[in-house]
């Protein structure tokens, strides 16, 4: 019982140290969204906390890097699951419901060489049990790199995923705006239909693998 609750203040403390840097920074708003959407509080984010992140990463490109950028420090710096966890959920929602600019910028950081998603090494010594928790964060984070590179791939394939506006063409976006033009099912060629199924069920498969196994499960659905 003394473990767990100097575990919480510790918790604790280091959540309202983040916010206070987070206050001072660059796109405070944004920053301090992001700390409190990946707090260590074992309980689901806010949703209001994360609406906020999806509305300020739609304000611009800078907006965007900021968030990658805040979030791949989150990701480096904590040694806890769960703040692991709320990290990837928020990735994946931005990923699904946000701006196109944040999946150009996680892809812009990839490529210069920071992978925020490899979490191969991590490991959370604190809880018991923690190789299931630790577990689970690594197949996470593989499922959400499988994604992004599939992503990546599919657009190299499909889309012309660097098209860049010249200011007459797209008269709402400003030049020099990346913009992504898909290319309807119905215009595929049989082989892009087939590839883009196999990048379906591979995702189905890397999916599956994130499923809860051992003590994390009943600690998920309890908690």
């Amino acid at each position: 019982m003394e473990s767990s609750n100097f575990r919480k203040a510790i918790a604790a403390f280091k959540d309202h140290t983040s916010r206070t840097l987070a206050k001072v920074a660059t796109f405070s708003n944004l920053r301090v969204a992001i700390v409190k959407a990946t707090d260590h509080k074992v309980c689901l984010a806010k949703e209001h906390h994360i609406r906020e992140i999806l509305t300020l990463t739609s304000y611009s490109r800078c907006h965007a890097a900021s968030c990658v950028s805040t979030i791949a420090q989150r990701l480096c710096k904590t040694k806890d699951w769960v703040v692991a966890i709320k990290a990837l959920v928020l990735i994946q929602r931005l990923m699904q419901e946000g701006n196109p600019l944040f999946m150009q910028e996680i892809f812009i950081t990839t490529y210069n060489g920071t992978h925020i998603l490899d979490m191969s090494d991590f490991r959370d010594a604190a809880w018991a049990n923690s190789w299931d928790f630790s577990a689970l964060v690594r197949a996470y984070a593989l499922y959400l790199r499988e994604r992004l590179d599939s992503w990546i791939v599919e657009c190299d394939r499909t889309y012309e995923l660097f098209s860049y506006t010249d200011g007459e063409e797209e008269e709402h976006l400003s030049p020099g705006t990346i913009v992504i033009r898909t290319t309807p099912v119905w215009k595929m060629q049989n082989n892009q239909i087939c590839s883009r199924i196999q990048y379906l069920m591979k995702q189905l498969d890397f999916l599956l693998g994130c499923q809860p196994t051992g003590s994390i499960k009943t600690f998920i659905f309890y908690h």
